[in-house]
């Protein structure tokens, strides 16, 4: 993409509406109104501001969208959506996390040569990003769950949290070697390859 209107054309072929966001007549950013599969609206703003990057500049508006959606925690959005009450009764977490986590691989590929992850990376990525959102879900459960005791050998709750505990531990300590084939993999393939 070398001129921001290809930019443009391209967000708008993947039904992204685009407006500019301008201060003093002067163009600061873009604002995208994106839907995810399940028509849930999402309005991602590219920043300009405060940077030396020109939102003319084909180059420069990649670099911010990529950094942009690159960032967007799929938790977080799940979790705003989730206090209104009639997106909670419509979808269940289930259906969110993957509606979401999809919305976010969409945006992803819509340049895919200004993405430069490998398979080995998205792997590696998706994987601890679905560990630590199923950890915060047990986490949510064992709030249901009352304190009787404050070691785990008296309490099925603080055993319980001293598992996810280690489990949090297990998730930090990944790394993206842990998915290089090796001598012990026999047919170890990536998903995304």
């Amino acid at each position: 993409m070398k001129t921001v209107n290809e930019i443009i054309e391209r967000l708008e072929e993947s039904n992204i509406r685009i407006e500019n966001y301008k201060e003093k007549n002067k163009l600061c950013g873009y604002e995208l109104d994106t839907y995810t599969d399940c028509g849930v609206n999402q309005i991602i703003f590219l920043d300009f501001r405060d940077s030396e990057l020109d939102p003319e500049n084909a180059k420069d508006f990649l670099q911010v969208f990529k950094d942009t959606i690159e960032i967007i925690n799929v938790d977080e959005e799940i979790e705003l959506n989730r206090q209104d009450k009639t997106y909670s009764n419509d979808f269940s977490i289930k259906v969110s996390l993957k509606d979401f986590e999809d919305w976010k691989e969409n945006l992803e590929n819509i340049f895919p040569n200004s993405s430069k992850k490998t398979a080995q990376q998205r792997q590696f990525e998706q994987t601890v990003d679905k560990f630590k959102s199923s950890i915060d879900n047990l986490n949510s459960i064992l709030e249901l769950m009352p304190t009787k005791g404050g070691v785990p050998e008296d309490c099925q709750k603080m055993n319980i949290l001293s598992t996810i505990c280690l489990l949090d531990r297990c998730v930090n300590g990944i790394e993206i070697e842990d998915f290089t084939p090796n001598e012990h993999s026999e047919n170890f393939k990536l998903s995304y390859s």
